[in-house]
């Protein structure tokens, strides 16, 4: 689970950047992404296959599609890496 705002969804009208001190947030957001990625990597390298279920894809118009699609990924994907939406 990512929160939007912290983990930077691409694309993504909760990936705001406060108006104050915006150069102290964008050096706060880059090393989160940038965890976010070494986190990433170190489990696929550890054998694991990482879902990311982004904050929005969980609002008031979730519905049961979510869920089927996560617990393919959890059942049947080959993938290493995914993400909802």
């Amino acid at each position: 689970m990512h929160g939007c705002f912290w983990h930077r969804h691409p694309g993504c009208p909760k990936a705001t950047t406060p108006a104050t001190r915006p150069e102290w947030w964008q050096r706060k957001f880059d090393g989160n992404v940038e965890r976010d990625r070494q986190q990433m990597d170190r489990l696929i390298a550890a054998g694991w296959r990482v879902g990311i279920v982004w904050e929005c894809a969980l609002g008031r118009k979730a519905d049961g599609a979510l869920i089927d699609r996560v617990e393919a990924f959890i059942r049947h994907g080959r993938d290493l890496r995914a993400e909802w939406p």
